[in-house]
This record gives structure tokens, sequence and C-alpha cells, in this order.
């Protein structure tokens, strides 16, 4: 049966026990994000952002249970594809030190930075290396 929070809590202890860094890089990824999501809703990128953020989890929290650190789990992030054409509308250049434009930049970056090392990992896992070694 799938249960999203207790498999959700599973793929967490799972991804701390396997790597620090994999675990400070996905708070680092999801969390500043969909708080600031949440505090800037009336921006469409805010929008996109607190959409993509829960529904890549559920997703890579499916891919988990099927088979645990799976390269393929970095296929969750494709929905973050909106919502980074949406952030690349919102953000300013050069960029304006206001709350949303901080935001907006760091979400930019960091999403897009997981969406190219995803591409690298599917790539990975098509050669032959499947799991997060």
């Amino acid at each position: 049966m799938y249960n999203p929070i207790a498999d959700f809590a599973v793929m967490r202890r799972d991804i701390t026990a396997h790597s620090k860094a994999m675990d400070v890089w996905g708070k680092l990824l999801n969390i500043p994000p969909l708080l600031g999501a949440l505090w800037f809703l009336p921006h469409d990128a805010a929008i996109g952002v607190a959409i993509a953020m829960p529904v890549s989890l559920l997703i890579a929290v499916a891919i988990h249970k099927q088979q645990p650190l799976s390269r393929l789990i970095g296929l969750c992030h494709v929905v973050f594809i909106p919502a980074l054409w949406l952030l690349y509308q919102a953000v300013d250049v050069p960029p304006a030190l206001t709350g949303f434009q901080v935001w907006a930049w760091y979400c930019l970056i960091l999403m897009g930075v997981c969406v190219v090392l995803d591409v690298r990992s599917i790539f990975q896992y098509f050669g032959g290396n499947t799991t997060y070694d």
C-alpha cells in the first residue's frame, strides 16, 4: 500500500544513512523554496514552485519505494521545468535586493542545477550505474 508520509520518512532515512551531502542538498533544495513559495504566493513563480515541490517529492517517494536510491529518482524533477520558466520570467537582471528576488534567484539557481545533475544521473542510470553509491 502507498502511504506517502511513511514512505517519505523511509526515503529520508535511507538518504541520510547513505550520504550526509545528499541529505543537506535535499534540505537546501526543498525547504527554502517551499517556504518562500508559501510566503510569496500571489506571484506566479511562487505558485509554480508551491506545486512543483510537493509533486516532485511524491514522485521521488514512489520511485524510491520501487527502486531505493535509484538514479531514476531524478525524474521527479521534471516538474521543476514549468516552475523554472516562471522563475526565469520573474527575476530581474541585475537582481534587485527584495525578498522575492533573492528567493526567486535562489530557487532558479538550485532548481536549475538540480535538473542538470538529474540529466547526468539519468544518463548514468541507462549506462549501467543504476544507484547512488
